[in-house]
């Protein structure tokens, strides 16, 4: 008995110790908006972060330009900040891609829409700088539209080259193909342009990753909307794009993969005998599609040619997204994604999304899984092997609860370092694939992990990946952006436009546009029911909710914000109050937009207004009419609770005398049922 006890309770001690606590995790970023993109690991175990700052705060930065920069900061294998360098002009830059120079130094690139540095209104940012951080050059490639490097390769005679998404025709560019193309520039060492190349149809194409071939050209994944030029084949709303040139870029072969859906490709890593690409899919049928889910990472082994040979989907019931792989020193590969399921896979549903991590050997077949989060939003975008199994999970969180009650933030988004080694997953994180793919996978052995060589020149051998620089392109962000106007002049507005997690109503992000080019641009998260409002002094206020749809998942929406002067009569009609049905109660939901309007009446004190409430035109009139009334005095009830002095508002109920839509359809309908703001009295003396 007392040896059964002694062995058992030896084993409990080994199974123990195999499962460490976690290292560390630290945030870096100010009050404001600090988000990062990509990572590069160094010999050393040190590694590079890049990505975007909105802040003036942040510790040992002196940030005196404008609303966001290309960031920069070098992390020691310990979690310490070694360095931080910003980069940009008046407006915003941000850095999509960060790699290790061999001859030393870094190169980041991105996006910049500063005046006096851009041809149009986005274009590819390029930043050389040395080991500390210092910048060497700098330059900007575009036209008048939107142009964003997502890729960079260092090559073999010191020269780069950088992949992205390039818009309208100018003098640098070739000829444009359709609405945003593949954009490929080749550069030399000091960053002067050699050549450029495009790729698409008449629809849209996204860079999202890039890698040397064995016989010296370049392949280039993304995605595609289109059905001619480039694109050959055509398989759902949005497919994977694989696109081969030699080493001048000229076209050898294309290929198109995806199922019925959406399908996007965030990642590609060169393997011995093909390549791996990690993405996103929400398609039922085709050679990628999510098995478990709304839409899940899927990984895809491709051959040499891009020829399928085999697929797997990972996930929950709900929404999963993939960034980035990474190869590892055993051979396995890391995968960092999101997830907002409570089972299968990921068991996360500790949030509105969860940071997921998750390590598959060379057949796709997962090892262990792993979620970190709290109860708002939390992503892993990429992540470094810093040491034998200690890895680095680089990312972002919006909670400081749960998992991330430890950890110091100063903003509601900041660059999010998590370190943990391999045995600190608990078993119950552990996970054995419960489906197997239809394919006929290759068995191989891995090629040893690109970064070990990291300084090494690239020496070309048969069957061998060329071992250069490892390249880990960021993922597309999703993104909104445009511009406040004054509704009838057309001028820019200087504005307070905010971003409002409609669920929890709490600000997300903030950033004030200007009267000389009145921008904004916020990064989404996938999962959250979001909506944006503007506030300007002499304007009525704008508020509107923005859905993140499938196929606009790490693209960029674009949402021309119109402010209307105050005058009396002038009218906001809002959607976004919501009621119980057949009541006056005012749910939850609603309180983002009302909050919009206290604000607007605080900001211009001398105006009165009458809340005005309107339905469909079903059902009684008389009873939908005092239905109406009773919804108008809760709002204004509301705003006299907040602090909005009672004798400058009245309430009205029109029910459905004012209908604004058609009553055939449901759309119209609801359209009718409606709150209005209107000026009743302006007194600006």
């Amino acid at each position: 008995m007392i040896l059964s006890l002694v062995f058992a309770l030896c084993a409990h001690l080994a199974l123990r110790a195999q499962y460490q606590e976690l290292r560390w995790q630290i945030s870096i970023g100010g009050s404001a908006y600090d988000s990062p993109h990509a990572a590069a690991v160094l010999p050393d175990g040190s590694f590079i972060v890049a990505g975007l700052t909105r802040s003036y705060d942040v510790e040992g930065l002196e940030k005196k330009t404008g609303d966001g920069d290309m960031l920069l900061v070098k992390v020691g294998k310990n979690g310490k900040a070694l360095w931080k360098k910003h980069f940009g002009g008046r407006f915003s830059e941000e850095a999509y891609d960060v790699a290790v120079v061999p001859e030393g130094g870094f190169i980041a690139v991105g996006f910049t829409d500063s005046p006096g540095l851009t041809n149009g209104k986005q274009d590819f940012f390029v930043v050389r700088t040395d080991k500390d951080g210092h910048p060497m050059w700098q330059r900007v490639f575009g036209g008048p539209g939107n142009d964003a490097a997502h890729a960079v390769l260092c090559l073999n005679d010191g020269g780069f080259l950088v992949a992205g998404q390039g818009g309208y025709y100018e003098k640098q560019l070739t000829d444009l193909r359709g609405g945003v193309d593949f954009w490929i520039v080749r550069l030399d060492a000091e960053g002067n342009l050699l050549w450029d190349k495009r790729f698409g149809g008449t629809g849209n194409e996204y860079v999202s990753a890039c890698s040397l071939t064995p016989d010296g050209g370049f392949l280039f994944v993304g995605s595609t909307d289109s059905k001619d030029g480039d694109v050959e084949e055509y398989f759902g709303n949005t497919d994977v794009l694989i696109v081969k040139t030699d080493s001048r870029g000229r076209l050898e072969w294309k290929k198109t993969l995806g199922g019925n859906a959406f399908d996007e490709p965030f990642d590609m890593l060169a393997v011995r005998d093909g390549y791996l690409i990690v993405g996103t899919t929400a398609s039922t049928q085709g050679t990628i599609r999510a098995e478990h889910g709304e839409s899940d990472v899927f990984l895809l082994k491709i051959d040499k040619k891009a020829n399928p040979v085999w697929c797997r989907s990972y996930g929950g019931s709900l929404d999963e997204g993939a960034d980035k792989i990474r190869p590892l020193r055993d051979g396995n590969y890391l995968v960092s994604a999101t997830s907002t399921s409570r089972d299968g896979m990921p068991k996360a549903g500790k949030g509105d999304a969860d940071a997921w991590i998750f390590k598959v050997n060379a057949k796709g077949e997962a090892i262990w899984s792993h979620t970190v989060g709290g109860k708002e939003t939390e992503k892993f975008i990429d992540a470094v092997e810093i040491a034998e199994e200690t890895y680095v999970a680089v990312g972002f969180t919006l909670s400081n609860d749960q998992d991330l009650a430890q950890l110091k933030k100063k903003g509601g988004v900041d660059f999010w370092l998590y370190c943990f080694e391999n045995d600190s997953i608990p078993p119950k994180f552990r996970y054995q694939p419960r489906k197997i793919r239809p394919f006929t996978p290759y068995y191989y052995k891995p090629i040893p992990p690109s970064y070990i060589v990291t300084l090494q020149r690239a020496v070309l051998q048969s069957q061998i990946v060329p071992q250069l620089i490892p390249v880990y392109p960021p993922s597309l962000p999703t993104t909104l952006a445009g511009r406040v106007r004054d509704a009838e002049t057309g001028k820019y507005v200087g504005a307070l436009v905010t971003l409002i997690n409609d669920r929890r109503n709490t600000l997300l992000d903030s950033m004030r546009t200007d009267a000389l080019e009145g921008s904004y641009r916020f990064e989404l998260t996938d999962t959250t029911i979001l909506s944006v409002g503007a506030l300007a002094k002499g304007y009525m206020y704008f508020g509107q909710s923005v859905h993140v749809l499938p196929e606009h998942k790490h693209k960029q929406q674009r949402l021309e914000i119109k402010l209307l002067p105050i005058r009396v009569g002038q009218k906001v009609q809002s959607h976004n109050i919501f009621f119980d049905p057949g009541s006056a109660k005012l749910r939850d939901e609603s309180l983002p937009e009302l909050d919009r309007v206290v604000e607007f009446m605080t900001l211009n004190p001398n105006i009165k207004i009458s809340v005005n409430g309107h339905t469909d035109a079903t059902g009684d009139a008389k009873t939908k009419k005092e239905l109406s009334r009773m919804r108008a005095d809760a709002v204004r009830e509301y705003l006299v609770g907040k602090g909005v002095k009672p004798a400058r508002m009245l309430s009205r109920g029109f029910g459905m005398e004012q209908p604004i839509a058609d009553e055939a359809t449901e759309e119209g309908r609801q359209l009718n049922r409606r709150v209005e703001f209107e000026i009743t009295g302006v007194d600006f003396r």
